[in-house]
């Protein structure tokens, strides 16, 4: 998978919101309010090519969660991300 090109993660009133910019802007329905961890997974995805067990690895170092718990998360973000478009 990868992150789509023209979103963003910014911080917003307090808020960790993924943002579309340049012309996908156009479409505000793609705007993704994150919690603290669903915010370190989008930068733990970073700009190249990624697999989910990659992203729940990272979250299990920092988040001393199980593997299949984090992989359960990443996937339930993944699937909402594709719903967005705010990944492929």
């Amino acid at each position: 998978m990868k992150k789509q090109k023209g979103y963003e993660l910014r911080d917003i009133c307090g808020e960790k919101v993924i943002i579309a910019t340049g012309v996908e802007s156009i479409d505000v329905n793609k705007m993704l309010v994150l919690n603290e961890t669903a915010a370190f997974m989008w930068d733990a995805m970073g700009d190249a090519e990624f697999e989910a067990q990659d992203i729940a690895k990272k979250t299990c170092e920092v988040y001393n969660i199980t593997e299949e718990k984090a992989l359960q998360s990443v996937n339930r973000l993944l699937d909402d991300m594709k719903r967005c478009g705010v990944v492929k």
